[in-house]
This record gives structure tokens, sequence and C-alpha cells, in this order.
């Protein structure tokens, strides 16, 4: 790491080579470079391999390190997607500011505390369900209407946030310290639970979204084999049952799933022309409608060739 440091004062300190006309190349070399040296002890600190904690925390870093490095080699081959790179510095900020901040009882605090959010999420869509939304007219979807996604814009957004959600509270819940073979109370308790872990799959339903709903059963299925095996086995088939019927009774009409199947399979063929993709953010803020002429084309059932609309 000290090797680091001192290429990061010497890189810097040579730039100003460049004089003062080209100061936007300067700063762009600090961003650069702060940025590299941030990220390097994710994969150059090991000196925690004694502790089993530590040497896992430090395989996942050098996997986020890793990450990292591969969305800013993209970012440099097509100097595009600069805010993309930031945030996703900015995400790994966040986690490494947590994992080293918080102990578990904080970690519980703060799950307890977003939990009545997440009540007041569900109540909200609950209240929109029968005609009250205190929004008003100010959010209005495609087709001029207040979309019916609690207090989100759209209702795959609803799903997903609930998704990330329902497994963390479900994580700090008394379901923890189940036993069955006490008393009734205990079999009472495990029949409440199947319950209240299928409940949590009727509040998900109105999100419209296939990605949510597979998110919470991955989720829910492994916490529960890694914590309660017996509640496992028994949400297994009605949770599996219930989501190959939502994806092909509510997913499939939609249409989604065949559009974006075609479409993706049609991108693929297109990877051998841009292996690292057309740059971060490429397609997010195009001004001269690229992107719009790509997915167009892309749509059309053709094969993709050497005259491929280049984004």
């Amino acid at each position: 790491m000290k090797i680091v440091v001192l290429l990061y004062l010497l890189f810097n300190t040579l730039a100003f080579w460049m004089g003062k006309d080209m100061r936007w190349a300067q700063e762009f070399f600090f961003q650069c470079s702060s940025l590299c040296l941030i990220i390097s002890p994710m994969l150059f600190d090991f000196k925690s391999k004694g502790n089993s904690s530590k040497s896992y925390e430090n395989k996942f870093n050098i996997a986020l390190g890793v990450f990292f490095a591969w969305a800013f080699f993209v970012y440099l081959r097509s100097m595009e997607g600069w805010s993309m790179l930031f945030n996703i510095f900015l995400g790994i900020g966040v986690y490494q500011a947590v994992a080293r901040s918080l102990i578990y009882e904080d970690v519980r605090f703060v799950i307890k505390g977003a939990m009545w959010l997440v009540l007041f999420v569900i109540g909200y869509l609950i209240l929109q369900l029968f005609g009250i939304d205190l929004r008003g007219q100010t959010t209005r979807g495609e087709y001029a209407v207040v979309p019916k996604c609690s207090i989100f814009g759209l209702e795959a957004h609803y799903g997903l946030y609930l998704a990330m959600m329902l497994p963390l509270i479900l994580g700090i819940s008394r379901i923890n310290n189940l036993d069955i073979n006490r008393s009734i109370w205990g079999v009472i308790r495990a029949i409440l639970s199947v319950l209240a872990i299928l409940g949590m799959f009727i509040v998900i339903y109105p999100s419209n979204s296939t990605a949510a709903y597979l998110a919470l059963i991955i989720a829910i299925l492994f916490y529960l084999w890694h914590k309660v095996r017996i509640l496992f086995w028994c949400v297994l088939i009605p949770v599996t049952l219930g989501g190959f019927l939502y994806i092909a009774k509510v997913d499939n009409p939609m249409g989604m799933q065949f559009t974006r199947m075609d479409m993706w399979l049609k991108v693929i063929q297109d990877t051998h022309l841009k292996p690292f993709g057309r740059g971060l953010n490429s397609f997010r803020d195009d001004q001269k409608e690229d992107a719009i002429k790509y997915f167009k084309w892309c749509s059309q059932d053709k094969k993709i060739n050497n005259t491929t609309i280049r984004a």
C-alpha cells in the first residue's frame, strides 16, 4: 500500500508538467488516481488472514475491488459514464463505512427503524387500492394516471424495495428462536411464521415484477436453509409453485418476457464488436438518440451483421 501512496504523490505532481492551461487534465488525473488509491486497500489489505471473519471480509473486498477495476477500465476505453463510475465508487464507500462502523446491535437498530418505513409503504399501497392517494395528481404515469405503486413512481420499484427489505426484517424477527418441540405454542408459532412468510409474497404481488418476486424467493429460502431448516421445507413447495404461477399468469401475459428476451439474444450477437460494452452509462443520456436507433434495429427480425448501428 505504501508503494501505491508513493506513486499517487509522484504521478499527481508530474501531472502539473502539462502546464496551467491543462488544468482540466490535471483535475481528471487527480480524480482518477484518487479513486484508485481509495479502492486499492481492498486489493492489498491481507493483514487479518488469521481472523476467519476478517478473511471473508477481505475476499468480498477483493471482489468489489476487481469489479471497480473492471468498471474503471471500461470507462477509460470509452471516456463515457463518469457519473456511473462515481456512483459505483460511492456505493462501495457506503458499504465500507457501514461495515467498519456498525456492530451487530447497530444493524438490528437500523433494520427495526427501516421496518416502520416498510409498513408505511405497504399501508400506503392499500390506501391507493381503495382510491385514496395523498399525492393527488403530482405523480402521473405513461397513461396520465397516478400509478398504484405506493410512494414509488413505478410498480417494479415498489417490488424491488420490498424484495430487499423483507428478508432483512425476517432476519431480526423471533423466527430465529423457533422451537416446535417444546409445546403447542411452538407449533402455533411455526404456523404463524409460515403464514407471515407467505404474506410477504402477497404484498409484493402488485409490483408486476418477476425480478422482485424471484429475488424475494431466493433471499428467503437462502436464509431459512441456514437458520430455520424446518421452515425451509414448509414453504419450499408453495413459494416455488407460486413463483412459477406468478411468471406464467401475471408477467408473461404482459409480454415483457418475450420482447426482452428476443432483444437480449440479438444484442448478445453484437458483443464481438464491443466485448467490453459501449461504455458506462452510454445509453442513459444519449443526445444523438443512437440508443433508440440501436434498440429499434435490434427489435427487427434480422441477423446482426457488419452494418450494425454503432451507438
